[in-house]
């Protein structure tokens, strides 16, 4: 993950397919599974942009950085959650955190 790490500060397109496997691979050891396309809605979405942005690169279309940027960020903080807790379960919560304010 060091060298994805790397790799992205210089180019976030380039090594996002990568990312994309590692983080899909994660996910599936800790026990992630989309059964008939039923996956949790937002883990689901992180991935399909991914995917999506693989795809348009990997046609020539053009992708944008920040897009690529913030793909691989969503990417990254599935892949961070899933190996925090490499006991996970299929029951395991993978979502993105959201940030939530606190009035006070």
């Amino acid at each position: 993950m060091a060298l994805l790490e790397e790799d992205l500060a210089l180019d976030p397109i380039g090594p996002l397919p990568g990312l994309l496997d590692l983080t899909r691979e994660v996910l599936a050891a800790g026990g992630y599974e989309t059964i008939a396309g039923e996956g949790d809605r937002e883990i689901e979405a992180v991935l399909s942009r991914g995917r999506e942005l693989v795809d348009s690169s990997e046609r020539g279309d053009g992708v944008r950085h920040d897009d690529a940027q913030q793909a691989a960020a969503g990417l990254r903080e599935l892949f961070d959650q899933a190996v925090a807790d490499p006991a996970a379960d299929a029951g395991a919560d993978f979502r993105p955190s959201t940030v939530t304010e606190v009035d006070g």
